[in-house]
């Protein structure tokens, strides 16, 4: 069995709970509440640490058209570089269980914040006229 960063054996439930609760805490810190907000029962208001957003800026720039093999290549770098410096933070994080978590938030993460449309790749089309 390998500990820290490194492979270890199958994880039991309890210890992928305890993994994905310290991902979560290293990825997200808890907002207070504002006065008579509430939120779904089970379900707390967090925002993404500025280290991650970094992280997801640098690899994925906003208001920037860009295609599905590119979209993919900057997730996985985006995983990647998460998935180190949550391993930095916390050395007993499950690297490749982090992988795993840190794929399903980045997803998640992409497709609530992203908008897609097909685009005419016609050598005759200009965006201008359609």
């Amino acid at each position: 069995m390998y500990y820290g960063c490194e492979k270890m054996a199958g994880l039991t439930d309890r210890q992928k709970e305890r993994q994905v609760s310290r991902i979560y805490e290293i990825i997200f810190f808890e907002l207070p509440l504002e006065e008579e907000e509430e939120v779904p029962e089970g379900q707390i208001k967090v925002e993404m640490r500025p280290e991650i957003r970094k992280i997801f800026v640098d690899n994925l720039p906003l208001g920037v058209e860009i295609e599905i093999k590119d979209l993919e290549t900057a997730m996985r770098k985006m995983v990647k570089k998460i998935v180190q410096y949550i391993c930095e933070e916390n050395s007993s994080i499950n690297k490749d269980y982090a992988y795993n978590i840190v794929t399903y938030i980045v997803a998640d993460l992409i497709n609530l914040n992203i908008s897609y449309s097909d685009v005419s790749t016609d050598s005759d089309f200009n965006p201008m006229y359609g």
